[in-house]
Parts: C-alpha cells; sequence; structure tokens
C-alpha cells in the first residue's frame, strides 16, 4: 500500500504518532501503519506521541501531542 498520494496525506493530518526517531535538528521518522515517514519539528525523543499538523513535500510537520 502506498502512502505517497494527496489523499492519504491529507488523512495523515491531525493523526497521532509515535516517532520511530528521534527528531534531531528539526528532522527524524514516524512509523505510519507498516512504513516509516520523514517528519520535521522540534527535538523529541523516539516514542514521542506526535501530531501531524501538516504534510509538506512527502515529510509530516509534527509537534508533541496533547495529554
Amino acid at each position: 500500500m502506498s502512502y505517497n498520494n494527496a489523499g492519504i496525506d491529507d488523512e495523515l493530518i491531525g493523526s497521532v504518532l509515535i516517532l520511530s526517531e528521534d527528531i534531531s535538528n528539526g528532522s527524524g521518522r514516524a512509523k505510519v501503519a507498516d512504513s516509516s515517514w520523514r517528519c520535521s519539528g522540534p527535538d523529541l525523543a523516539a516514542g514521542t506521541p506526535v501530531e501531524v499538523i501538516d504534510v509538506k513535500s512527502g515529510t509530516l510537520i509534527v509537534k508533541p501531542a496533547e495529554h
């Protein structure tokens, strides 16, 4: 299954995901279903829940998820 089309990208906005790799210097990775996506946001540790606020050029723009 491919997540590289605009419809799926739009569906990810508002989703809460878990970082699979640290976000360091603004770049990291998050798990989406059975794949891993690039993400951008504030520096955070792997395992942190994040909310997708936008998708730009296949990169998830994230912020820490609200508790």
